[in-house]
């Protein structure tokens, strides 16, 4: 938090497990860096800013090694500022805004999945069970130029709301009005653990990271 805005940011890493746990932390730094300086930027302008950091930043942690094999991490981003979010994001991690047990809205991935839903080739269910579903068609690192972040505004805020930003292995278990079900009663932290601990069971035996923050928006006046 810096002023009146508040940031939430989540990143899964790859790049084999301490490469990508570092580039995600990369993201995570980058964050915490450049938000008090760029108080007096426009939000889009601020979040992309840290991308641009975080994947500079990146790409100093293994640069001889090939391409294929680079760091990377997924990115997305929630900025608070008022009665207004911002959702940024590079990827197939998502942030939902979730009202009364339901879903407002999400962010879509970047992903060869998804391109396929999006042209009607799968269904939206067909997403979480693809074999090509973890393959992601943007993000932060690798060889490449700095990377461009997809905004989505969220829904109007009202206090209640609650603010999901989780990694694939979170949402690709589980269903969203699960998510938006379980996470509407008052212990916000206790119902977040039982999602995760419910995704890793139900994914046992398949590697993946589970990574999620949740907020819940109290909005004055």
């Amino acid at each position: 938090t810096h002023g009146e805005r508040t940031l939430i940011v989540l990143g899964d890493g790859m790049g084999g497990h301490s490469d990508g746990a570092l580039a995600a932390q990369r993201l995570i730094d980058a964050a915490g860096d450049l938000l008090p300086q760029g108080a007096s930027l426009p939000p889009t302008q601020l979040l992309q800013s840290i991308a641009s950091e975080a994947h500079r930043r990146i790409q100093q942690i293994s640069p001889n090694l090939p391409n294929e094999e680079q760091a990377r991490t997924t990115a997305v981003f929630c900025l608070f500022n008022g009665s207004s979010a911002l959702f940024a994001h590079a990827g197939d991690s998502r942030a939902y805004q979730f009202r009364g047990g339901e879903m407002l809205t999400r962010t879509r991935d970047h992903s060869v999945v998804e391109l396929l839903y999006r042209t009607g080739r799968i269904t939206e269910e067909d997403i979480r069970s693809h074999p090509l579903r973890s393959q992601v068609s943007r993000c932060l690192g690798g060889h490449g130029p700095d990377p461009r972040l997809e905004f989505s505004p969220a829904g109007a805020v009202e206090s209640g709301d609650v603010f999901l930003l989780c990694s694939d292995g979170l949402w690709e278990p589980l269903n969203d009005q699960q998510m938006a079900t379980q996470l509407q009663g008052p212990e916000l932290e206790s119902a977040l653990r039982e999602l995760a601990e419910e995704a890793v069971t139900i994914h046992a035996g398949y590697a993946d990271n589970c990574t999620a923050i949740a907020a819940r928006a109290e909005v004055s006046g």
